[in-house]
């Protein structure tokens, strides 16, 4: 199966895969908040459950775009879902990954980065096909044969 349009598939493979991370980022935090503040825990504890809440909305809107824009092959959607990714690509690339000093965090943020701007090219192949099939330029190919 090749992936030239398909933003929904890339969009849910990002929502699975930050909601994965996204636990023992959850983790993490509690037990480094708990550990070092003990007064703190409780609302650590629920300040990272809503902020990792958030985080599973916001991918979901996303996947949910990403399907959308997909079946309905529209360029409208498929350049709010472009949008969407580059504003998820500076706040993960730009704003949070040069700042984080935990690995993990690190790690999140490029795998969250990548995946962001792979669909930011999904998304624009699709816009750029104005509702119609995306499919590669052959021609130009052809036309280098025809004249060698």
């Amino acid at each position: 199966m090749k992936i030239r349009y398909q933003t929904g598939f890339a969009s849910l493979i990002q929502f699975i895969v930050i909601s994965i991370l996204g636990v023992p980022h959850a983790l993490v935090s509690i037990i480094s908040s708990c550990s070092s503040d003990h007064t703190n825990c409780v609302s650590n504890m629920i300040v990272s459950l809503i902020f990792f809440i958030l985080t599973i909305i916001w991918f979901g809107f996303m996947a949910a775009l990403g399907f959308y824009a997909q079946d309905k092959r529209n360029s409208k959607l498929a350049f709010l879902l472009i949008g969407c990714e580059a504003a998820n690509a500076i706040v993960a690339g730009y704003i949070n990954l040069p700042g984080d000093t935990n690995l993990l965090d690190k790690s999140i943020n490029l795998i969250d980065t990548i995946l962001s701007i792979w669909i930011i090219i999904l998304a624009f192949q699709l816009m750029r096909a104005k509702g119609g099939r995306v499919v590669k330029k052959h021609h130009i190919v052809k036309n280098i044969k025809k004249s060698l």
